[in-house]
């Protein structure tokens, strides 16, 4: 139990994000994208707006895509320059995957807010053997405003749960 109030944060952090569905303009982060990369692209958004996947043309990194450490920061450079898809700062991002299979390197980065790891929320890459990204996703939450210093005892962070999940022992 003495882990059971950070849970309820996190449970919190998604229910009071589920009431801020649209977090900005679609058509304009595509116009911006496909200003700046090429054509050609599919977009499934989320129910959060943020696009779940984008997959198409290639965007264009060469690199050594066996290199960890180069995916990595190739990755983060991408978030860094296209504020406008993701509005999420690379010191909120935390490693999760960073492997190669398949003649792709798959990254996945968690989100964290004031340094806890926020629950499904996260952003993918998939580069190709020369390093261009494939496509990517983003199912994190930009601007997460929620206050992390709470103090709860055990039974009432467990009352508050049962009461938002509508938990019945039937």
């Amino acid at each position: 139990m003495k882990y059971f109030p950070i849970f309820l944060l996190f449970f919190a952090i998604a229910i009071s994000l589920d009431d801020n569905k649209t977090l900005y303009n679609k058509d304009l982060a595509i116009e911006q994208f496909e200003n700046k990369y090429e054509n050609n692209w599919y977009y499934r958004w989320n129910d959060y707006g943020t696009p779940h996947r984008i997959i198409g043309s290639k965007i264009p990194f060469i690199f050594d895509t066996q290199n960890e450490k180069l995916s990595e920061e190739y990755a983060r450079k991408f978030v860094e320059e296209n504020q406008y898809l993701f509005g999420i700062n690379n010191s909120n991002l935390e490693l999760w995957v960073n492997e190669f299979g398949n003649k792709i390197r798959y990254i996945t980065f968690n989100q964290t807010y004031n340094g806890i790891p926020v629950h499904n929320a996260r952003i993918d890459f998939r580069f190709n053997t020369v390093g261009n990204i494939v496509l990517f996703g983003h199912d994190a939450y930009p601007d997460i405003l929620v206050d992390t210093d709470y103090n709860l005892d055990d039974q009432r962070a467990l009352d508050i749960a049962k009461k938002e999940t509508q938990f019945s022992k039937d």
